[in-house]
């Protein structure tokens, strides 16, 4: 049995660093901006392909990309990744002029509709940060995916949050006097 897991989620939201893990646990795939299977025929029977909404300038066709798929005798999958709205977006607003509150709605909104007749599951990126291995190996036995791995987690909410959060101590104290 072939199996296609799609990593999906807005910019910025952990899609990346998912991918990375289940490369790491077996899967032929990226964890690059630029996808193999974008340019070539999918090889494996275990592939992992990670579609950012959007994707460069592009909103991808997810029917497009299941039915292509099955096709090619691909079981399909999704793992939907969340994270924090304001340190995304945030995050987001490093590259993008354009209206990232209303990109990341309609990326969900586009990914959960596509997804209607597709095996999926949520993944959060604060669950994966606070128990990164714990996490990584419930994901993983929950994929059928036997391969142990240790996750490298780097807490990317923090520079949006530490700014405020020194702000906060410092109100704190003053009004503490």
């Amino acid at each position: 049995m072939k199996r296609c897991f799609l990593v999906l989620g807005p910019e910025s939201s952990g899609t990346r660093w998912l991918t990375s893990i289940l490369c790491d646990a077996g899967c032929a795939g990226s964890a690059e901006h630029q996808q193999p299977w974008d340019s070539e025929p999918l090889r494996g029977d275990l592939v992992v392909w990670r579609r950012s909404f959007p994707h460069g300038a592009e909103w991808p066709n997810l029917t497009a990309m299941f039915d292509g798929l099955r096709d090619n005798h691909y079981d399909v999958f999704g793992l939907v990744m969340v994270r924090d709205w304001f340190a995304m977006e945030s995050s987001q607003r490093r590259f993008r002029d354009d209206d990232v509150t209303t990109n990341t709605q309609r990326a969900y909104r586009d990914i959960f509709l596509a997804l209607q007749d597709v095996p999926f599951i949520v993944v959060s990126y604060e669950a994966l940060l606070s128990r990164p291995d714990a996490y990584a190996t419930r994901l993983l036995e929950r994929l059928e995916l036997s391969q142990p791995v240790t996750v490298a987690a780097i807490d990317g909410n923090e520079k949006y949050y530490g700014e405020i959060l020194c702000h906060n101590y410092g109100l704190a104290r003053l009004l503490s006097r």
